[in-house]
């Protein structure tokens, strides 16, 4: 029988039974010719399924490290090892899988089960680091969604912003994540363009329609006007909103509308 079996049975059996001198009198210690005891060392072993883990993240990581922690854990409940021991193991199986859970980050595609079982290890651990990771790749995720949705100026440029927070390693190592940020610029002009101006336009551009009085109409067009300011200072260019915005017939609707008084 495997020593990673004796170790299971042996921390089983410590659980359910409950006595644990009497567990270690019976079954960890082993006599000698010389008739003395060799103490079963359950740190040692613990140990050395820990250095067993791969540091390479693979499908059976997450399953290793559980395992590794819940032997720590009943081991130490049980007394069948001391604080500073449960310590050091703890803080070797983070090491170990600080190591593995960075080389899926290199990985070029991410996936959501992969990420849920690095951060419930990460967050037993309380390894911060790696859960910071993985939330920010949910936040990049979210980021890249609401720049297709922006209506303001000031989202549009806090878009940009906050795309540049998430735009390096390990997060852009994700291609999906990569490219979708290299559309966050693009895709928050638009939807602030499509959005935010092109319906004040149509407005504007059927005026009689629309307005009533020319304090309303030069309201929005202040609203295009300060918008295409935007734009051109931002270097960025759309035809669509050119020509509607080219459209709009100023002066003939300040001598058709009536002033509000």
């Amino acid at each position: 029988m495997e020593k990673k079996n004796i170790l299971k049975i042996l921390l089983v059996s410590l659980a359910v039974i409950g006595l644990f001198y009497l567990i270690v009198d019976q079954f960890n210690k082993v006599g000698t010719a010389e008739g003395k005891f060799d103490y079963y060392d359950l740190s040692a072993e613990i140990g050395a399924g820990a250095d067993s883990l791969s540091t390479s993240w693979i499908n059976s990581s997450y399953d290793g490290f559980r395992a590794i922690l819940s032997d720590i854990n009943i081991a130490k409940g049980m007394q069948g090892i001391t604080g500073d021991e449960s310590a050091e193991l703890t803080s070797k199986t983070d090491n170990l899988f600080k190591t593995a859970a960075n080389s899926y980050f290199r990985h070029s595609s991410w996936s959501d089960s992969e990420l849920s079982h690095i951060k419930h290890i990460a967050t037993y651990l309380r390894n911060n680091g790696i859960v910071n990771i993985v939330d920010g790749y949910y936040g990049a995720q979210n980021l890249i969604a609401s720049s297709k949705s922006c209506t303001t100026t000031s989202a549009v440029d806090n878009c940009i912003a906050k795309a540049e927070t998430y735009n390096k390693a390990p997060w852009t190592n994700c291609l999906a994540i990569k490219e979708g940020l290299a559309q966050v610029r693009n895709n928050a002009m638009e939807s602030y363009i499509n959005r935010g101006l092109v319906p004040i336009c149509n407005r504007l551009t059927n005026y009689k329609a629309n307005y009533t009085y020319f304090d309303d109409f030069d309201s929005d067009y202040q609203k295009v006007k300060n918008g295409k300011a935007y734009l051109d200072k931002n270097s960025y260019s759309n035809a669509s909103f050119n020509s509607k915005y080219g459209s709009i017939q100023y002066n003939e609707a300040a001598n058709v509308l009536e002033p509000r008084f």
